[in-house]
């Protein structure tokens, strides 16, 4: 009896198998919100699973738990609706005033509806009339919202219609026939189906492999400004007799916002912390200005509010909307004096160790780019032996647990006490450990933003 019924098997299977086969290559994109090949998948998947139970040769071969393809059968017809009008607003958008929206909602509900009513009456298909009713209705929405689209369509909108109208054809001569409106019993809707599966094939493949060759193009201009990025920034902080100093820096994604550098002249050192909004690509680029503006700066390292005048003259009007934080310090390891200026950066911190105090350098100016006359002070300082200076990034301040509890300032200057014994690079390997630890994340995770910090000991012999 199976063989009589082998051309059927063999459609059936091989929609479900397409079906498999669109949702594991779904599974490979799983963080896009293209769920166009996802919802082609499950649709397909349903649709074939129904063909094959509905053939009754497959039901008689089921030795006695025939009574369960029904219900299969029930619950699919009111289940299958769903993913193709997911596909359809991935493929034509939410239509005109929404109704594709409204279609994909309103068998939502009655999926729920229909499912839970086969189970309370304990018979299937109770609700099948009323699909029927409602399957004609949106298929009619759908056919005048795509020959009146709200847009120009696109070229695989054009491909998908000419399966998709042969389909929807078929659909409805099998609904109507199935509310006895029609003279004639002949329904063959698996072979409309079978024209829309090739059509959505090429729409789902199509937009598969583009968006394929767009993320390719996104990790090649990653690559290009991971590049910028590894020639803007220090391999190491310079050795000065009197200084330890040390960066480090973990970026949230493969190209981080912050920037750090130092301009040198015999034992003096000027370093500036920035932080540019965003990141990736963009950031990129605009630390690669900061690197130029900072370079042009030299003949005013001892003058860091000056430094950021300059600074922010040269970003003004060539960040297009971003901004940069930044703050900037000028030693002098000689004298042991120093100024401090900021731009809308986080307050670094003056561990005095000697005395047990921490100090805060607030600073009071402004962010560098969208303001070109804004001014900044310095703030005067003087060193004294063991002292500890740390400039750090919001990414430091800003981490947060599980939850969704800042670290915070006083949390970060209490580390920063009660590690004070410790070398400048132990300090800021203790500091990110402690970081990760209090997130609840592994090291080999990201945080939420990027984390950068330089700390610089005054009396130390340079251990770079």
């Amino acid at each position: 009896m199976i063989q009589n019924d082998i051309t059927d098997i063999f459609l059936a299977l091989m929609v479900a198998i397409f079906g498999l086969i669109a949702l594991t290559l779904s599974c490979f994109r799983l963080k896009s919100k293209d769920y166009s090949l996802l919802s082609f998948g499950i649709f397909a998947l349903l649709y074939g699973i129904r063909g094959v139970v509905e053939i009754q040769s497959i039901q008689a071969a089921a030795n006695g738990r025939e009574i369960i393809f029904p219900y299969i059968i029930s619950f699919i017809t009111y289940l299958i609706p769903i993913p193709f009008f997911v596909f359809i607003i991935q493929i034509f958008g939410k239509g005109r005033y929404n109704f594709f929206l409204w279609a994909l909602r309103s068998f939502i509900v009655f999926a729920v509806i229909g499912i839970f009513w086969d189970i309370l009456q304990s018979r299937p298909s109770t609700l099948h009339s009323f699909s029927r009713i409602l399957v004609i209705f949106w298929v009619g929405v759908l056919i005048i919202n795509v020959l009146k689209p709200v847009a120009p369509r696109t070229r695989e909108q054009n491909r998908l219609l000419i399966g998709l109208f042969i389909f929807l054809l078929f659909v409805i001569n099998a609904n109507l026939v199935g509310l006895n409106i029609l003279l004639w019993q002949w329904n063959r809707e698996e072979f409309g189906f079978i024209i829309l599966l090739v059509c959505l094939g090429y729409v789902a493949a199509h937009r598969f492999f583009e968006n394929e060759k767009k993320l390719y193009a996104v990790e090649q201009e990653m690559a290009i400004a991971r590049e910028i990025q590894s020639r803007i920034l220090p391999l190491t902080m310079p050795s000065i007799e009197g200084l330890d100093s040390v960066a480090r820096y973990i970026p949230m994604s493969a190209v981080a916002g912050d920037f750090y550098d130092y301009l040198v002249k015999d034992n003096q050192i000027c370093i500036l912390l920035a932080d540019v909004s965003g990141h990736g690509v963009g950031a990129a680029l605009i630390g690669s200005m900061l690197k130029v503006a900072f370079a042009s700066q030299e003949p005013h390292m001892s003058d860091p509010a000056r430094v950021l005048v300059g600074i922010n003259r040269t970003l003004h009007g060539r960040i297009d909307g971003n901004f940069v934080t930044a703050c900037c310090i000028y030693i002098d390891a000689e004298k042991g004096s120093g100024e401090y200026a900021g731009a809308g950066h986080p307050p670094s911190l003056l561990c005095r160790k000697n005395e047990v105090e921490i100090v805060e350098l607030v600073n009071e100016g402004i962010i560098l780019g969208p303001f070109p006359d804004a001014i900044y002070k310095n703030r005067s300082l003087s060193f004294k032996t063991d002292d500890r200076i740390l400039l750090y990034t919001d990414g430091v301040t800003e981490a947060t647990n599980r939850s969704d509890e800042f670290f915070g300032d006083q949390r970060l200057k209490h580390f920063v006490g009660a590690h004070a014994n410790l070398s400048a690079g132990q300090f800021l390997n203790a500091l990110f450990e402690h970081l990760y630890a209090w997130s609840g994340r592994a090291s080999s995770k990201t945080l939420d933003d990027d984390l950068t910090a330089i700390v610089i000991d005054i009396g130390f012999n340079p251990s770079n």
